[in-house]
């Protein structure tokens, strides 16, 4: 996996003096076109419960070295992040941290253009 984009949001962002968590939103796509999940899930020499958590493990794996066992971050998911951010584009403060703010903003407007015209339907 490849991390294209990292944005923080939230208390983070605030102006008080107290931090609640870190909120993080990523932005990843696998490295190689014709990657598979399902040997490299069993690779890891993991067990898995079921076939779906074998097929996410890449994601799954990237998401726990982030995390890196920190109760105070929590990770987003990127089209979430979008539609968070687009749906209260007034009041929502975020930062690119890694990245192009011009993609991420071009994203958040597409993403209110999307939902815009579903409303509209």
């Amino acid at each position: 996996m490849t991390i294209d984009i990292v944005a923080v949001f939230g208390s983070f962002l605030g102006t008080s003096n107290e931090l609640g968590d870190l909120d993080v939103a990523v932005k990843s796509h696998y490295r190689d076109k014709g990657f598979d999940s399902h040997n490299y899930a069993h690779r890891s020499d993991r067990i898995f419960n079921c076939y779906l958590d074998l097929l996410y493990w890449p994601e799954r794996e990237l998401r726990l070295f982030l995390k890196a066992r920190r109760r105070a971050i929590q990770l987003q998911d990127w089209p979430s992040f979008l539609r968070l951010a687009a749906e209260n584009r007034h009041h929502f403060d975020y930062k690119v941290v890694f990245g192009s703010q011009e993609e991420v903003d071009a994203e958040i407007k597409a993403d209110l253009e999307l939902s815009d015209s579903i409303s509209a339907a």
